[in-house]
């Protein structure tokens, strides 16, 4: 009789712990589900041709998780790891610098979003002096949510520095 009522209490225990366990994953995989962004560059155009004077893409970032939500933006270098749209070698591909502006060309860093609100922004180019033109850069733009650890959405931009002097 003993042995059955400590196997009914260590049973009670397990299911006690195997609920409050199951029941904070359900509420943070729930938590998880409310955020929800995408980023891109606008009618697809991921891909172009910068002269060393600079230049921009079109963006457009859009909330579609259920809450509003501050998107930080962010641009990495990917150079190492990305595929030349000409098929080329990465290995002599181009650092670029970049910063993010909104439609009156203001500096910023992050933007707030409603559910379903979209955004358009502008991701500047700057080709620095000296950068070797006939090459390319990748980078990825990253929107990271303030409201849920560790999500974020990207997108990648890949730009071909040319000479603006030769036709």
């Amino acid at each position: 009789m003993k042995t059955r009522i400590l196997k009914s209490k260590n049973v009670s225990f397990l299911v006690i712990i195997l609920y409050t366990v199951f029941s904070f994953g359900t509420h943070s995989t729930y938590a998880q589900t409310n955020c929800d962004v995408d980023i891109n560059a606008k009618k697809n155009r991921n891909s172009k041709n910068i002269s060393t004077e600079g230049s921009a893409y079109r963006m457009v970032i859009t909330n579609n998780g259920s809450n509003t939500d501050t998107f930080v933006l962010r641009s990495i270098d990917i150079n190492n790891t990305c595929t030349n749209p000409d098929g080329s070698s990465n290995a002599d591909n181009v650092v670029l610098n970049y910063n993010f502006l909104d439609s009156e060309n203001n500096k910023i860093t992050s933007v707030t979003l409603s559910p379903g609100e979209t955004y358009n922004f502008l991701v500047a180019v700057i080709v620095p002096n000296g950068t070797a033109t006939n090459k390319w850069s990748c980078v990825e733009i990253v929107a990271s949510s303030t409201n849920c650890e560790n999500y974020s959405s990207s997108t990648v931009l890949q730009s071909m520095v040319i000479d603006p002097s030769v036709d």
